[in-house]
């Protein structure tokens, strides 16, 4: 399984998921899969671009204190109609997980997210 097949999976966990991407912590984008219809076709690249910035930095903002805390599962950035769920992926690397409505709680998604994103380890690893 490749990355963008691992994003594809996701976006097949529910149909409220609009996007999942992984990016590294540099901010490049190396994967992603959008859902037809998606708000993301109207933002601007260099809005994007900075969204990737910002995700990147709370990610690592939030690894970096693992060693009080613990291995940092998940974060879930929350609004009004829409959340993220941005999910570290080994030392390098962040999958940001994209919904509009919450048919699940954040913690059956992060479950799930889980479970493709350590199926993809494994087959990087084994």
């Amino acid at each position: 399984m490749n990355y963008t097949e691992m994003c594809r999976r996701i976006l097949e966990l529910s149909p409220s998921i609009n996007d999942a991407f992984l990016i590294d912590t540099q901010s490049r984008l190396l994967a992603f899969k959008v859902r037809d219809g998606n708000d993301l076709e109207n933002i601007a690249e260099e809005q994007f671009a900075e969204r990737l910035e910002d995700l990147a930095f709370i990610a690592s903002a939030c690894k970096h204190h693992e060693r009080f805390y613990d291995e940092l599962e998940y974060i879930e950035i929350s609004y009004k109609n829409r959340s993220s769920a941005v999910f570290p992926v080994g030392s390098d690397k962040i999958l940001v997980v994209c919904r509009k409505k919450k048919d699940m709680d954040i913690y059956q998604l992060a479950m799930k997210v889980s479970e493709i994103v350590h199926a993809k380890t494994q087959i990087i690893e084994g």
